[in-house]
């Protein structure tokens, strides 16, 4: 089975301003063999969503508009029933400092745009087999 394949089910939330972004994004997890459930042009709706519990995994732009990716982070952070949902800051930006505040506020990972399909669906699986790695080891 492969990686791709064991993680098929996943559903994946897309926050970013763009459409073309989230186009892309889209495309790019449909390509790696993933379903992608929903996206966003924000990080207010994304937290409603993610409230709505449909959602497994988000990848989010670090330059939102209204609220920004560090601040959804924080937030998903701290909600008990969202806390341990993986996250992906994506940016148009490289610099230490953004990737140092993306995983000290507890980013999964961080991509930089413009990125690959196979350099986004390394850094999920990535992701995924470490959290499944973490889990198995709890039990």
């Amino acid at each position: 089975m492969s990686q791709t394949t064991k993680y098929m089910s996943t559903r994946f939330l897309i926050v970013d301003h763009s459409a073309v972004m989230r186009r892309m994004i889209k495309h790019s997890l449909k390509e790696a063999g993933y379903t992608v459930t929903d996206e966003t042009d924000n990080c207010l709706n994304a937290i409603r969503k993610l409230q709505q519990k449909s959602h497994d995994f988000v990848i989010a732009e670090l330059n939102a508009p209204h609220m920004d990716g560090l601040m959804l982070l924080h937030t998903i952070r701290s909600d008990p029933e969202l806390a341990n949902t993986p996250v992906i800051i994506i940016s148009a930006t490289s610099r230490k400092d953004d990737v140092l505040a993306a995983a000290k506020a507890g980013a999964n990972g961080y991509v930089v745009k413009p990125f690959s399909i196979s350099i986004l669906a390394r850094k999920i699986i990535r992701v995924l087999d470490k959290m499944t790695l973490a889990a198995n080891q709890q039990t």
